[in-house]
């Protein structure tokens, strides 16, 4: 069953106009947050700053912020997801007929 509640009536849809403004302040937004990336990327590449960024880091985990920490971990390469690699097996059936194959992967598993 539709939820009726949260549909906008067709009186009340979005005009051409509404959309254009809404595409114009998303190119807009879109165009800061580029513009803050860049100046924070020149920031840190002084490296004053990204020692005094990470200083604040060190000392908010140390302090017992969780989430600090963790950015810590997985920015050094530490995050246990990534370290988990799963092995492989590549074997070269190519000299096999079918009916080989299939018993090796009945043996399998």
């Amino acid at each position: 069953m539709a939820n009726t509640k949260n549909l906008i009536p067709q009186a009340h849809a979005l005009t051409v106009e509404e959309l254009s403004k809404g595409g114009v302040n998303s190119a807009i937004s879109r165009r800061n947050r580029k513009c803050l990336r860049e100046e924070l990327e020149i920031l840190l590449e002084i490296g004053d700053a990204q020692r005094s960024v990470a200083a604040a880091l060190i000392n908010k985990a140390i302090n017992g912020d969780v989430r600090a920490f963790e950015v810590i971990r997985d920015t050094i390469g530490e995050k246990p997801v990534e370290r988990v690699e799963e092995q492989k097996k590549i074997v070269d059936l190519s000299g096999f007929a079918t009916e080989e194959i299939k018993a090796i992967l009945d043996e399998e598993i």
